[in-house]
């Protein structure tokens, strides 16, 4: 396995500039010492050293707060997929997707009612003439 990884290492202190991943790939696939499984694991190896490393996905749910808040019905399903596709991370944002969700649905409820109401005693104090 060291002989292996020694060669790798020999592969990349050996890259220039103007030496690309096709033509490192190229250099493993033509070494006849390697079995095919030794070459597999050693180009996998190459792309994990030359790929940056993502890390852990980060997200960030201020944008789903701010959907929650203005579209109620679309907080849930975005609560929902915080807490299915994050696992712990998500719990917090999805919950308060859904809290948010919930105190919106309150208060536009609220504001209807009061609207409906004010409008229905408009009407009832409005002299109909010829009645």
């Amino acid at each position: 396995m060291r002989p292996a990884l020694n060669y790798i290492e020999s592969i990349i202190m050996d890259a220039t500039p103007e030496t690309n991943l096709s033509e490192q790939i190229k250099k493993i696939n033509g070494s006849a010492h390697l079995s095919e499984t030794e070459k597999n694991r050693l180009i996998s190896e190459l792309l994990k050293q030359i790929t940056p490393q993502s890390g852990r996905l980060e997200f960030n749910p201020a944008g789903g707060y701010v959907l929650s808040f203005l579209l109620p019905p679309l907080g849930l399903f975005i609560g929902g997929r915080y807490l299915l596709r994050y696992g712990e991370d998500g719990v917090k944002p999805g919950i308060t997707c859904i809290a948010l969700t919930c105190i919106s649905l309150l208060i536009q409820f609220l504001l209807f009612k009061n609207m409906i109401r004010a409008l229905f005693s408009g009407l009832s104090s409005l002299k109909i003439p010829g009645m």
